[in-house]
């Protein structure tokens, strides 16, 4: 796997270089937000009954120590791939808002413990800088639908308002389209469904496994995340039994 996601995002890095020169916002952004394994991690992904892939929106200041720019392609790449599995793998991620961090690992081990044992994580961001615009990634860097692909999970998990879009527009789907939560009886105060869902087996396109991605609240959404959260999470109890 992380072969094969250096090899894409090599296929990528001229192009968003170039695109970068021509671009002051671009170049004033973070680098982006690679992806990585390293040897267990992918044993343990590979070997899970059920892969989730949570995406955020984009990056917070997702920086560089030194000036990736005026390296090559592969010195650049192995840097930020490595900065991805000390964030995620070595408690990185801890250094930077421990409530949201707290969120996630809550959804994590809430999913293992009601749903799969085994169950194994992914974190992945819709816009891979924090510069959040759609048509230079499309144009420059849209690796989104391969990175699904190499990691082929069986949930995807979307976190946040207003990520349905960039996510649809990155896995080049215009047509894609929500189906609301029957689960949101007597939650009148809410202006939205707990959360909408999509079943992923109409998307082969995305991957064999892929059966359900969901949409819920971001952490900072306070007591409308935690509801989303114990929605989806029996949700996912339920598409779990219903595979076996």
């Amino acid at each position: 796997m992380k072969t094969a996601l250096k090899k894409t995002y090599l296929d990528q890095w001229q192009n968003y270089h170039r695109g970068c020169f021509e671009n002051d916002d671009a170049m004033n952004s973070c680098y982006p937000h690679l992806l990585s394994m390293r040897p267990n991690q992918e044993k343990r992904w590979k070997q899970s009954n059920l892969r989730v892939m949570i995406f955020g929106i984009s990056p917070n200041g997702w920086d560089a120590e030194r000036d990736l720019m005026s390296e090559s392609p592969e010195s650049a790449i192995t840097y930020l791939m490595n900065k991805y599995e000390e964030f995620y793998f070595d408690g990185g991620n801890w250094k930077r808002g421990e409530a949201f961090w707290n969120y996630f690992y809550t959804i994590q081990e809430m999913i293992r413990l009601k749903v799969s044992a085994d169950a194994e994580f992914a974190w992945n961001n819709v816009y891979k800088t924090d510069m959040k615009d759609h048509n230079f990634q499309i144009n420059h860097f849209n690796v989104t639908l391969k990175e699904i692909l190499i990691y082929a999970p069986d949930v995807i998990i979307l976190m946040g308002k207003g990520i349905f879009n960039p996510f649809r527009w990155s896995i080049l789907d215009d047509e894609m389209e929500w189906n609301p939560t029957p689960n949101n009886a007597g939650l009148t105060d809410l202006k939205r469904p707990v959360y909408s869902y999509i079943d992923g087996r109409s998307y082969s396109h995305l991957g064999e496994r892929l059966k359900h991605i969901v949409m819920m609240d971001h952490a900072n959404a306070h007591t409308n995340a935690g509801i989303k959260m114990k929605f989806v999470i029996e949700e996912l109890e339920k598409l779990l039994k219903s595979r076996n």
